[in-house]
């Protein structure tokens, strides 16, 4: 069975195709992996490292996508998560991170960068 018929029922095709394409690329492995692994020094820091990359990358995307995209034009869009994401993020930690990103201590950070 290919991967994408496997994880069908949890993305409904019903999405728009923006909010499919950001849904994080690592969520399915969260979703149905309930395995321990045991793995050596080496193999544990490259994964976590990877995975710490993919939730940097998937930070920034949101950031870019939906805040950097909505802040002005339609601030009422950033009140509650994305329909996409809303089972998997609190609407108290998606304000948190909202409020950080459009705070004037983000935007000296990103300037330095």
């Amino acid at each position: 069975m290919p991967l994408s018929s496997y994880f069908s029922h949890l993305f409904p095709s019903s999405l728009p195709a923006a909010a499919s394409l950001l849904l994080p690329l690592f969520l399915p492995f969260f979703l149905v992996n309930k395995e321990i692994f045991v793995l050596n020094y080496k193999a544990k820091k490259e994964t976590l490292k990877s995975y710490g990359k993919m939730w940097r990358d998937f930070k920034s995307r949101i950031t870019t996508e939906l805040i950097y995209e909505y802040r002005h034009t339609c601030p009422e869009l950033l009140e509650h998560p994305p329909a996409s994401y809303a089972p998997w993020i609190e609407p108290k930690v998606w304000d948190m991170f909202v409020n950080k990103r459009v705070s004037a201590e983000w935007e000296e950070a990103k300037k330095v960068q």
